[in-house]
């Protein structure tokens, strides 16, 4: 490597293995920052990031499968570094790495070989004028790939949806844009792409920063040489999330992304729920509805196909703190089941944005930890996090039994009070309802702490655990028949 790159300090911590020859753990690394890049290696992980304060500095780190940081380096630009996770990738041939990433005023171009030397870098500027944040790369077996985000005239304000393929040697090939025609400052961004056998579909939202329309997801198509066949805006009276896109088993595609709902319910903050819809290769939408529970920031930075169903997740907004999560669907939207994550303790803010499969069939997260008590004595306070699950989510063996936290839904056939809870919990049920339960308390990462049968009503003395919020567990005959996330005050 090069005489400049150094090996960074790394402190870690909370190492768990996983059965099955799965590894999980949650650790963090020091000098972090939003949005890391994400790369899944065969032995193990790359992340590339921006160094908190130093945001000229670009870090990149390998590690093995356990987490163990086993190469880093860094290279300082003359520009603002600005990654947005999902830009980068290794080629096929695994002896190149692709990265993009977006500075004040262009976009940049790199190429590494295997050993993080560069190749050759670009600056990017569409149609060498408008400025160019990129958000996805779509590689295209070792010779080229495409990318989409946005291009901005800084002469109208507008921004328009982007796509443009080059070659792994960083030369353009095409490019083309789609542009909101209206009089007014903003436009489209994309954040998703995916390859289909007539081109390429493209995911992500509108975004008007006056306010003038609603912030509503897109979706579109184009052909082989970057034309547009089609546009769609997913239209909502309140303002969506980007959309992501995937295919599924039958030819059709699905749309996932944040939607924002009545803001008058009680206890929410900013009430959320992913919208989901079903559409074809010509743009007819199929369904287009609301599925999951309602969350504070329904967070939909990460996404992955898995096995015909779909994950999607990233920061949410807890009773505690900021902390994230994994929600898994089917592709007609049926839940499958929901996890939630933080590291160290829930206060503090534990957010990802990306993800990538594993090939012991888990999955990667990778974020940053903001330690906001500064209980690890970390200068500065922002850490790079790395969340390494199994199949079913858990970093914790045994989770796969929790399914979806329905949250704050009506019509239960159990009724628990208070809530928060002190000390004592109350649980009674109709009369239709079970009267001899099992009840089951799991910390967020899916950690069984605690059990006791019960026969209904009954006034229930919790067990002595930190005050913080829980996965609570009603089971009748060995089966759960109620899920509610339950916070402990101390």
């Amino acid at each position: 490597m090069d005489a400049y790159k150094y090996i960074l300090t790394v402190f870690t911590s909370l190492l768990v293995i996983g059965l099955s020859g799965q590894e999980r753990f949650n650790r963090i690394y020091s000098y972090g920052d939003y949005s890391p890049e994400l790369i899944v290696l065969d032995s193990g992980y790359a992340t590339l990031h921006q160094q908190y304060l130093d945001w000229n500095r670009l870090i990149i780190r390998e590690y093995d499968l356990s987490g163990d940081v086993i190469d880093s380096t860094n290279y300082l630009f003359d520009e603002f570094v600005q990654n947005n996770g999902g830009c980068s990738y290794q080629t096929p041939d695994k002896q190149n790495f692709i990265f993009a990433m977006s500075s004040s005023s262009y976009a940049r171009l790199i190429k590494f070989d295997r050993n993080w030397d560069t190749v050759k870098t670009r600056k990017y500027l569409f149609t060498n004028s408008h400025q160019v944040s990129i958000f996805d790369l779509l590689p295209e077996g070792d010779s080229s790939f495409v990318l989409t985000g946005y291009d901005y005239d800084t002469v109208t304000t507008k921004t328009s949806l982007l796509i443009a393929r080059f070659d792994t040697a960083l030369n353009l090939l095409w490019e083309n844009h789609y542009e909101d025609t209206r009089s007014v400052a903003g436009g489209f961004w994309g954040f998703n792409i995916i390859e289909i056998n007539e081109g390429y579909l493209l995911g992500g939202r509108s975004f008007y920063p006056g306010g003038q329309y609603p912030n509503n997801g897109i979706i579109a198509k184009a052909d082989r040489n970057g034309d547009f066949d089609w546009f769609k805006q997913i239209a909502s009276n309140e303002n969506s999330g980007a959309l992501k896109i995937a295919e599924r088993s039958d030819s059709l595609f699905i749309y996932a992304g944040a939607q924002e709902i009545d803001t008058s319910l009680i206890g929410f903050v900013d009430p959320s729920r992913l919208r989901f819809g079903i559409f074809n290769e010509k743009g007819t939408i199929i369904l287009d509805t609301l599925i999951g529970p309602i969350m504070d920031e329904f967070g939909t930075g990460a996404f992955f196909s898995d096995d015909g169903s779909f994950i999607i997740g990233g920061p949410t907004i807890t009773s505690l703190g900021i902390n994230s999560h994994l929600f898994k669907f089917s592709e007609n939207g049926d839940s499958i089941w929901q996890r939630f994550y933080y590291y160290g303790y829930p206060e503090a803010e534990s957010w990802f944005n990306f993800m990538q499969s594993t090939p012991d069939s888990g999955f990667v997260m990778a974020g940053i930890f903001f330690d906001v008590q500064n209980r690890y004595n970390n200068n500065p306070l922002i850490s790079n996090w790395l969340l390494k699950v199994d199949q079913y989510g858990c970093v914790a063996a045994g989770c796969e039994q929790i399914g979806l936290v329905e949250g704050r839904t009506a019509g239960k056939a159990f009724q628990l009070y208070p809530k928060p809870a002190r000390g004592v919990l109350s649980i009674s049920g109709s009369p239709e309802s079970h009267t001899t339960l099992q009840v089951e308390l799991y910390s967020l990462q899916g950690q069984k702490l605690w059990q006791q049968p019960v026969e209904l009503p009954v006034r229930l003395r919790l067990p002595d655990l930190p005050g913080a919020t829980y996965l609570l567990l009603l089971k009748a005959e060995g089966q759960v028949v109620q899920r509610e996330r339950l916070q402990i005050l101390r």
